[in-house]
């Protein structure tokens, strides 16, 4: 398997692990009932529990664009330590987006947000060389 499609691996399996803090979280303040019923009424969720939601919506988001980057290069054969570099960018600024994100550090957070960002554009530069 090559490495891109590695890292794309450990990152599909950080998104059980963003649900399960999600759901820890969500027991933990008290919306467990909240969680395991209809869910009919509104819940205000806790700041944390906000910030656990729109980090694995922004996982997701990742995924999406990520996820077909890892496939062409891997149909393609493009795997080069540029696109290397930039997939393994990608996993250390998404294990550093998480607890940024959890603990409220609005810059360092857009930092890593931004590192993850160069790590994919490296990766898609590889694919639009090829392409051109």
């Amino acid at each position: 398997m090559i490495y891109e499609l590695k890292i794309l691996f450990w990152l599909v399996m950080m998104l059980p692990v963003l649900f399960v803090l999600q759901a820890g979280i969500l027991i933990a303040t008290g919306g467990g009932q909240w969680g395991l019923g209809a869910r009919d009424e509104k819940y205000d969720p806790s700041v944390l529990l906000g910030r656990a939601q729109r980090t694995a919506t922004n996982h997701i988001e990742m995924l999406a664009i990520y996820a077909p980057l890892a496939l062409i290069v891997a149909v393609n054969d493009l795997s080069s330590p540029l696109t290397q570099l930039g997939a393994m960018i990608l996993l250390v600024a998404r294990l550093l987006f998480v607890p940024t994100y959890y603990l409220g550090l609005p810059f360092v957070r857009t930092l890593i947000w931004g590192g993850g960002l160069i790590g994919m554009s490296m990766i898609a530069w590889e694919i639009f060389r090829s392409a051109v």
